[in-house]
């Protein structure tokens, strides 16, 4: 397995394709109104446009799919031992509420990226046991869980506590990347004074937007876990739309998705890509 680095270098030159299969799009969906989600509706409620051009689409049930669910947490020397332990608390109370089927990585990142696969609650302190130490490559990190989301339903959650000054890839490319994955990315931050105005964080923000996701931020470190519920919350809450792309071609292919019938706000990717 060659190490993230030389993948990193790789595509600075060639962008990496995520694949879209031809024969069907699933595209997730969260819809709220007044900061609520809004629940009952159906397929008949969404108009998707691919390219403009208006599209047949049903509705998936979000409990028929697993959630494969990939936390990007950063451990760099700013956390703290303090924000680090009530980090590890909330992430095994969201572990523990996922559904027995549900997949679980942990990659934590400070100036590289170590990722461990989840199977019970001691393997996320396991995987988040190393004290804080080292700078943050957040970017780096972000792309290693984007590279590992795949064809099923995808939530990353990525918490950080600093600016990014370790990186290789650039804002541009991983905002690149982002719109082109499948995956939900919510970030996570913490921010004892709102707004979250800080420039890491707009990035972070603009980023998970691009996925449908959203930033989320907890007033202090032992916030961290109602965030964590709202996020699992928000995730159950959203709709699963499938449609076969007419017309089928390769490339890059804009969306955009209102609602009939009802009122709220969409979020949702903007696109997605066929290879050619």
């Amino acid at each position: 397995m060659l190490p993230l680095i030389l993948v990193l270098a790789a595509a600075v030159q060639e962008p990496p394709v995520f694949r879209a299969r031809v024969e069907t799009v699933y595209l997730d969906v969260f819809v709220t109104r007044d900061g609520l989600p809004v629940e009952g509706l159906s397929a008949k409620n969404f108009e998707v446009s691919d390219d403009g051009a208006r599209q047949r689409v049903e509705l998936v049930p979000v409990k028929a799919l697993p959630l494969r669910t990939l936390l990007v947490f950063d451990t760099s020397l700013s956390l703290g031992a303090y924000k680090l332990e009530h980090l590890r608390k909330a992430a095994t109370h969201l572990v523990t509420h996922l559904r027995p089927d549900d997949p679980v990585e942990v990659l934590a990142f400070n100036e590289q990226v170590r990722s461990t696969v989840i199977r019970v609650a001691d393997d996320l302190a396991s995987a988040l046991a190393p004290a804080p130490r080292g700078g943050t490559a957040l970017n780096d990190a972000l792309f290693a869980a984007l590279l590992r989301s795949g064809p099923e339903r995808t939530m990353v959650i990525a918490f950080t506590d600093g600016e990014d000054n370790m990186s290789w890839l650039g804002e541009t490319q991983l905002l690149e990347y982002a719109r082109r994955t499948s995956a939900v990315l919510h970030g996570v931050a913490i921010v004892p004074q709102a707004p979250a105005d800080r420039a890491e964080l707009r990035f972070l923000r603009r980023a998970a937007e691009s996925t449908g996701g959203n930033l989320w931020t907890a007033p202090g470190a032992a916030g961290l876990l109602a965030t964590f519920d709202q996020i699992l919350a928000a995730m159950r809450h959203r709709y699963l739309l499938r449609f076969e792309p007419d017309p089928p071609r390769a490339g890059w292919h804009d969306l955009r998705v209102r609602l009939r019938g009802a009122r709220g706000r969409v979020a949702a990717r903007p696109g997605y890509w066929i290879e050619p």
